[in-house]
């Protein structure tokens, strides 16, 4: 059975995806934002704890080891910086939600079922995506410890060949223990075939625009 897919985002939940990935804002596609916080360098030292902002965008207490203040106010500014480029963002995260949640409806949860079984997965029953700002253009990541899936909600497919929702599927099924990531590329592709998603195999497409970390 698929798991049961929990949405959510905000305006706080992209900044704090953004914290994480600061030391990496030079490959930001938000040029403007890049550039604004291009010299806040005391923010991209309070984000080297990443366990913190994993914590945090998980809804769990962060590290002792950072005051709760700190992380506060680091946010609050990130915040700030993001709403001076995107000044209603709540509203525009929605917007960007919606077309990708009609999506995974009416092929996600198939193509995700017949990905399981080909690569034997053991997913948790329910998953939480957190949908963000696309600050590198697409793109995303699976936090295993947090049974969460935070992807960087485009409005077009980056690659005209791949379909954002296999790249969540492909992200989802990161989540099982034993996935290995490359190996599920092929069996992602293989799955979205069967069942008509796509009619060509673009598992090379797919692994050079995925595995970029």
């Amino acid at each position: 059975m698929s798991p049961m897919i929990q949405w959510q985002s905000a305006p706080r939940l992209t900044a704090i995806y953004a914290l994480r990935h600061l030391p990496n804002h030079g490959e930001w596609v938000d040029a403007q934002l890049a550039k604004t916080l291009s010299s806040q360098s005391d923010l991209v030292e309070s984000c080297k704890n990443s366990e913190t902002w994993l914590a945090l965008q998980s809804g769990l207490e962060p590290d002792p080891e950072m005051s709760i203040r700190d992380i506060e106010q680091s946010i609050d500014r990130m915040e700030t910086s993001i709403a001076s480029m995107h000044s209603q963002l709540a509203e525009e995260l929605q917007l960007r939600q919606e077309p990708l949640k009609q999506l995974w409806e009416a092929h996600g949860p198939g193509l995700l079922l017949a990905m399981i079984r080909a690569a034997k997965l053991k997913l948790p029953e329910q998953v939480t995506v957190t949908t963000v700002l696309p600050l590198h253009g697409g793109g995303g990541e699976a936090i295993r410890e947090y049974q969460n899936v935070v992807f960087e909600n485009v409005l077009a497919n980056p690659v005209a060949e791949v379909p954002e929702t296999l790249r969540l599927a492909w992200l989802i099924g990161q989540l099982a223990p034993e996935a290995d990531p490359d190996s599920l590329v092929t069996h992602c592709i293989e799955a979205a075939l069967d069942i008509g998603v796509i009619y060509q195999d673009v598992s090379e497409i797919a692994r050079r625009n995925w595995l970029v970390s």
